[in-house]
């Protein structure tokens, strides 16, 4: 990649990833550890993205999503990774936890709770979208 094309990633990423920290710092609680909601990964390999772990469903919710779609109006080809992390239970959700399908409110069902009432939203390897991809 060239040096300019370099330079305009690491300032889109840093300035995405700051808008990024900023909005869901008013939305729920950080935590590297996966004690709090959500990470906004500090890591740039270079791509056009930026990635969020969630440790907690309710980050999940499309006012959320939304919140997080606005920041890439004035970012073209980018997209920001939502990436379902549960670290409690050793990253993926325990039989007996409290994110567990029998203890979920079964009116809404998780697709609902992905894509409902979020225009753009596109799950991987789907089409479409605006730069958001959960996974």
């Amino acid at each position: 990649m060239p040096d300019d094309r370099l330079d305009e990633q690491e300032e889109t990423w840093g300035s995405l990833y700051g808008l990024i920290t900023k909005v869901l710092d008013g939305l729920g609680t950080a935590d590297p550890m996966g004690a709090g909601d959500y990470l906004v990964v500090d890591d740039n390999y270079g791509f056009r993205c930026n990635t969020v772990e969630v440790h907690s469903l309710t980050m999940l919710r499309p006012a959320v999503i939304r919140a997080l779609q606005v920041q890439l109006a004035d970012a073209d080809d980018w997209e920001i990774v939502v990436a379902v992390d549960n670290p409690r239970y050793g990253g993926s959700v325990a039989a007996d936890g409290p994110d567990h399908p029998s203890r979920r409110d079964h009116r809404r069902p998780p697709a609902k709770l992905l894509s409902d009432g979020v225009p753009g939203s596109r799950l991987r390897g789907q089409p479409g979208g605006q730069g958001l991809r959960l996974i």
